[in-house]
């Protein structure tokens, strides 16, 4: 594999402006055919380093070609998953299947590391073992970087940063790449695991640098990873800004040489005869055909991921306090007492995202749509990102629109469904809110929660009255338009996209039925969502009737999407339900513990769904 990035080894001298362009080959030592790409890349080409595969077919020779070519900077590729392990089997059981190489379920892989120090001690001496290896092929390590950017996975990154302190490595290769080229590149590209991974790849870029190795601003080419193909993407990405430094990452093999058939599954994709390596890369790239793109917003700390994790802390400090005061002992027997009870409140929730499923399902155009257990699947995946990863609730609708896209759907009713869904959500989402604010108001009178509750949901409506004025106005492509003169034409490619998704959603707006029926099959969810609520009071003691299940569900509902800065709504759901549990007469601890429920859902429910969207990842790259 080979990648385009700037900083990552330490050898490259910066350009005249302070930037510097290192072209990084992975996967060095896998096969005969890689190393004869590399080679030839490096000689014949712009190639600048390569990573070493310790434990690859070919790692004896790869290090011997490397003697032979004092200019390429060599580092070590780690492979922890999807590859052939260095040290024996038994020495590492719980990182290997039956057949004696590394598991490809980077999921549960990931999960065991984390939670079983057993595994994370073997991680430790199969990246030891790595380490020392490539000590003894004599070559000076340049740089460090994991197969599968595995070492994202924090566990893994803080090993692989102790042991490349310790052998002296000066630079580690982060996958940080900007959003801006992808597009630039390829408009169609979908970005929803770039979103999902970016902040902690930013994460890990910051770490590395506070231990003293360099970390490259820009890696390019990961969106592409595994892909096969003989020739060069249709634009490439243009030059790092004055003083940046960039890292192009591309697949590497010989065309020539058929019989190559690495095992590495989850690196294999369609799009070139077996055994076709990949890109070429057969000389220097001239400077004047790059298109300069825009400059990257996800530089750095954004003010946006900056907020999100202060709102973080701030919240799960508000939890705790508001748990601390309160009488801790109760609350447990009162968990303790719901038990099982509890889980299967919790499971009671695939009722209302089915429901949510047929409402964005009615929307869709066709007699070809997914079918409404996909849709069911995708909802279960789009809540579990938005309850469970910090992406204030919209990276959820990214995720959820790339399944849509890998079920067949196109990009225009794609978007156009998602957005819609979205506003018919909020609208949705308002009446259900205001009706439970009208049954608080019947059942005790007017309390202060009701009136304030009300007045924040009555500032939605104008913002909900524009976003749908601008969808079915088709003013997409006249704001992208706008955009696209700003940045000099850079965004030809989303315009293009716009004005489709523009027409796409005027349609489904003028199909009156689907839009009354996904109204309606959304009011169902939100009210069905009540049932969790009271099989929960059930669970714990303290039933109240299905009006004040129903008036629980409403405004917590309308506090947790008001607080979506804050992931998870950490503390923000704890206090109102405790300010809503005084309004109906539960006390502070069964209203905490009701609380508590909410937060078992999220694990009895969104966990498997992340694992789920991580299946369905490998599943259709397979």
């Amino acid at each position: 594999m080979a990648v385009l990035q700037t900083g990552a080894a330490s050898s490259a001298p910066p350009g005249a402006d302070g930037r510097r362009l290192i072209v990084t080959a992975d996967d060095f030592g896998l096969s005969a055919a890689v190393n004869a790409a590399v080679v030839e890349a490096h000689t014949q080409g712009i190639l600048t380093a390569a990573s070493l595969m310790v434990a690859g077919e070919a790692a004896h020779a790869a290090a011997a070609l490397a003697h032979g070519l004092p200019s390429l900077a060599v580092g070590l590729h780690v492979v922890l998953v999807d590859g052939k392990p260095f040290l024996p089997p038994d020495q590492i059981p719980d990182l290997v299947g039956p057949d004696g190489w590394f598991r490809n379920d980077l999921a549960k892989v990931g999960a065991s590391i984390f939670f079983r120090p057993r595994v994370a001690a073997q991680v430790a001496v199969e990246v030891e073992a790595q380490f020392q290896a490539f000590r003894a092929t004599g070559l000076k390590l340049d740089h460090v970087n994991a197969h599968k950017h595995y070492h994202l996975h924090p566990t893994v990154g803080r090993i692989l940063l102790a042991a490349a302190r310790r052998h002296g490595a000066t630079a580690m290769r982060v996958p940080v790449e900007p959003a801006s080229v992808i597009r630039a590149v390829d408009p169609d590209a979908d970005l929803g695991l770039h979103h999902v991974t970016g902040p902690w790849a930013k994460l890990l870029r910051a770490k590395v640098r506070r231990a003293g190795l360099a970390a490259p601003d820009q890696v390019l080419g990961l969106a592409w990873t595994g892909d096969r193909h003989g020739r060069p993407p249709a634009r490439r990405p243009g030059p790092s800004a004055p003083g940046r430094d960039r890292n192009l990452h591309a697949s590497v093999g010989q065309r020539r040489r058929a019989r190559w058939r690495p095992r590495l599954p989850l690196s294999r994709r369609t799009g070139g005869p077996a055994g076709s390596g990949g890109a070429a890369i057969g000389g220097p790239v001239p400077a004047r055909r790059l298109p300069r793109p825009a400059a990257d917003p996800g530089i750095g700390r954004t003010r946006m991921e900056k907020a999100a994790r202060l709102f973080a802390l701030l919240g799960l400090i508000l939890a705790v306090v508001l748990v601390a005061r309160e009488d801790t002992g109760t609350l447990w027997a009162l968990l303790k007492t719901g038990g099982v009870g509890l889980v299967i409140a919790g499971l009671f929730h695939a009722v209302p995202m089915v429901a949510n499923a047929r409402a964005w399902q009615v929307l869709l155009p066709g007699a070809k749509r997914p079918s409404l257990g996909a849709m069911a699947r995708n909802v279960w995946i789009r809540e579990s990102v938005n309850g469970l990863l910090p992406v204030a609730r919209i990276g959820g609708e990214i995720v959820s629109f790339r399944i849509l896209r890998l079920d067949g759907v196109r990009v225009a009713p794609a978007a156009a469904s998602l957005v819609v869904d979205m506003a018919i959500s909020i609208l949705s989402q308002l009446g259900f809110s205001l009706l439970a604010v009208g049954l608080l108001v019947a059942l005790k009178g007017p309390v202060g929660i009701a009136g304030q509750v009300t007045l924040g949901l009555l500032a939605m409506v104008p913002l909900v009255a524009l976003f749908i004025l601008v969808q079915r106005a088709g003013l997409f492509a006249k704001v992208t338009g706008v955009l696209d003169k700003a940045a000099s034409g850079r965004l030809a490619g989303i315009m293009a996209h716009s004005a489709r998704i523009d027409r796409a959603s005027k349609a489904m707006y003028r199909r009156t039925g689907a839009i009354t029926g996904c109204f309606l099959w959304q009011l169902l969810g939100w009210s069905l969502g009540a049932g969790e609520v009271w099989l929960a009071l059930w669970a714990l003691g303290h039933p109240l009737g299905i009006v004040e299940a129903l008036v629980i569900e409403g405004l917590i509902q309308a506090v947790s999407s008001a607080a979506f800065i804050v992931p998870g709504a950490l503390g923000v759901q704890e206090g109102a339900f405790l300010l809503l549990g005084a309004a109906l007469g539960l006390d502070a601890p069964t209203a905490l513990a009701l609380a508590a429920a909410r937060r078992l859902r999220d694990l009895v429910v969104f966990l498997p769904g992340l694992v789920a969207w991580t299946a369905l990842g490998k599943a259709k790259a397979a």
